[in-house]
């Protein structure tokens, strides 16, 4: 949970271990002090604060946050303002650096079951076309 000016007043342990911290430490820190951002943006020149402003959702697909050490995590990031007169946004962040291994392990297993990628209408998929499992 992020406040209206920027700092996060709730963390779960999920990021907190993604992004190599320990307890409470993001709780007060400046979002963007762990977004990889161009250089320096002030709060108020944001997206995140821009969209909050107009009460819409912001979805960032190809993000990086930065762990406490500074290495680069992509990330898929939404942001959604809190209802009625919320004074913040929630922010989740999905880990996509997990997601490559995660498709090759379920290639791997299909393709070894001997059975051959379908595509959605049931018909077998190019085979000149790479295969990614979608999750429904």
């Amino acid at each position: 949970m992020v406040d209206e000016e920027g700092r996060i007043r709730f963390a779960n342990p999920a990021i907190t271990r993604m992004l190599g911290c320990q307890g409470g430490e993001l709780t007060g820190s400046r979002l963007l002090d762990w977004v990889d951002v161009a250089g320096p943006v002030q709060w108020q020149a944001s997206s995140f604060y821009q969209h909050w402003q107009r009460r819409e959702h912001l979805r960032l697909h190809d993000a990086n946050l930065r762990t406490r050490e500074g290495a680069a995590v992509p990330v898929a990031l939404s942001c959604s303002p809190l209802p009625h007169d919320g004074h913040g946004m929630v922010l989740l962040a999905l880990d996509m650096s997990v997601v490559p291994s995660a498709v090759d392990a379920a290639s791997s297993a299909f393709t070894k079951r001997g059975a051959e990628p379908r595509d959605a209408a049931g018909a077998v998929a190019p085979a000149s076309r790479p295969w990614i499992p979608r999750a429904y």
